[in-house]
């Protein structure tokens, strides 16, 4: 007579070597720490940055720029704001961003330093989804698939913590230039995604590559 087999709950099997656990189903944990690193490690290098004053540009183009002291959130104060600022800059989405610091926190430097800080963290993160995605192409991944997380997240912590990244992220209207630089690195990992995809997804990816260029030339 046969022994009734076993019935093994989800939560005894063991790992099968070579995979990582998953949060939900198709987000691997090792990426959220990964995030956690990147962010953890910005936030350290430039905690104390948050109450750093306005400093040589800041002043004509946030303290003393009318245009973006907006108090009351309507169509037609934007819409002015785009228009006059397209007259004499392309960076308009720039400006509407610092449009949005003033609006909520007026002339308190604190929310200005914490979007600077999120802008950077989210190109550190952009950056790692772009080096592990192309360390794991086709062609690429018998030779770097091992090592496609450990390199992408150490040069992403590189990038994170640079010295040279000190003015874009501390000097407040050198935003631009990060705002430019994240919407490059994410039309990077757009552009992966979307030769990596087939069917209507593809046109998903690319469309998301041209609207974050727009938004790259136009920062």
């Amino acid at each position: 007579m046969s022994k009734a087999k076993k019935t093994v709950k989800p939560d005894e099997t063991k790992a099968i070597p070579g995979t990582t656990r998953t949060f939900g189903k198709r987000f691997p944990i090792r990426h959220l720490i990964a995030i956690g690193l990147i962010a953890g490690v910005a936030f350290l290098a430039y905690s104390n940055t948050f109450h750093a004053p306005f400093h040589f540009d800041d002043l004509p183009n946030i303290v003393q720029n009318p245009l973006v002291h907006i108090r009351t959130l309507t169509w037609d104060q934007l819409e002015r704001l785009v228009k006059v600022t397209y007259r004499e800059t392309i960076r308009v989405f720039s400006m509407l961003t610092f449009a949005f610091n003033f609006y909520f926190g007026e002339g308190d430097v604190f929310g200005y330093h914490l979007v600077n800080l999120i802008i950077h963290i989210l190109a550190g993160v952009f950056l790692y989804g772009f080096l592990f995605l192309t360390f794991n192409l086709p062609h690429l991944k018998d030779t770097y698939g091992s090592i496609a997380y450990k390199a992408a997240l150490f040069a992403s912590l590189i990038f994170i913590s640079h010295p040279i990244q000190t003015q874009s992220v501390t000097y407040i209207v050198q935003r631009m230039a990060s705002m430019g630089g994240m919407f490059y690195l994410l039309c990077m990992v757009l552009y992966v995604k979307g030769r990596l995809s087939t069917g209507g997804s593809r046109f998903v990816w690319f469309g998301g590559l041209v609207v974050c260029y727009l938004l790259g030339v136009f920062s």
